[in-house]
């Protein structure tokens, strides 16, 4: 389980919180829906959701069907968002309670509160996006962060996302960097090792392409 500070998605992480309240908010054009959020915060994660999945399937990420977000007031320990894995189901920390658990020992410390949650809103639903991709090993976890956490910091205004990085401390990085160790040792590492790698491709967005239709791999098989 990783610290609070980075998005999390794990299949594993399966406890469940009542939703705040019961209105449930579709988002207009989209197949998302948001539960548990007052009126104004359902409209923006609507927008948040709504430009993620657009960037998303111009990549050939596209959600391929509908996904339920819900605000909730706790989740457990290590998790600020939650994506359950064949389910179609995302849940997120209300803002209140991300900014009350947020730790300031880590990169994603630079990102302001309100922009870090939008981004967390993106790094669920790429997981939601990329769920569908087979795998060759059985868990293609490094790959699914890669494009989780590549969708999270592209959601950041321009300012924020230069900050996370100068904060992160990663100039470069190749493809042999995005290890599973170090996606378990240093999450915020590895969202900036998984920036840098992706802006350096002569076409980001095939690339992401690629890993959609699963011609790109990024785990290695196991013992």
């Amino acid at each position: 389980m990783r610290p609070l500070a980075a998005a999390l998605a794990l299949c594993a992480c399966a406890a469940a919180a009542e939703p705040l309240l019961s209105e449930t908010r579709t988002c207009p054009g989209t197949g998302i829906a948001v539960a548990g959020a007052d009126p104004a915060l359902a409209a923006h994660i609507c927008r948040v959701a709504s430009t993620t999945a657009e960037r998303l399937s111009r990549c050939g990420l596209p959600l391929g069907g509908p996904v339920a977000i819900a605000v909730v007031p706790a989740l457990p320990e290590g998790c600020a968002g939650l994506y359950h894995c064949g389910e179609r189901r995302i849940e997120m920390l209300a803002p209140a309670a991300l900014a009350a658990a947020r730790r300031p020992d880590t990169a994603f410390a630079a990102i302001p509160e309100a922009s870090y949650f939008d981004s967390l809103v993106a790094h669920e639903l790429a997981h939601a996006a990329h769920d569908a991709v087979p795998c060759p090993f059985g868990t293609c976890e490094v790959t699914g962060e890669y494009v989780a956490y590549t969708a999270q910091i592209a959601a950041l205004p321009e300012a924020d996302r230069a900050a996370f990085l100068a904060a992160a401390g990663v100039g470069a990085a190749t493809r042999a960097d995005l290890s599973l160790v170090l996606l378990k040792l240093d999450p915020a590492r590895f969202a900036a090792s998984a920036v840098r790698h992706l802006d350096a491709r002569p076409d980001p967005c095939a690339y992401l392409a690629a890993i959609g239709r699963g011609e790109i791999v990024l785990d290695r098989e196991r013992p």
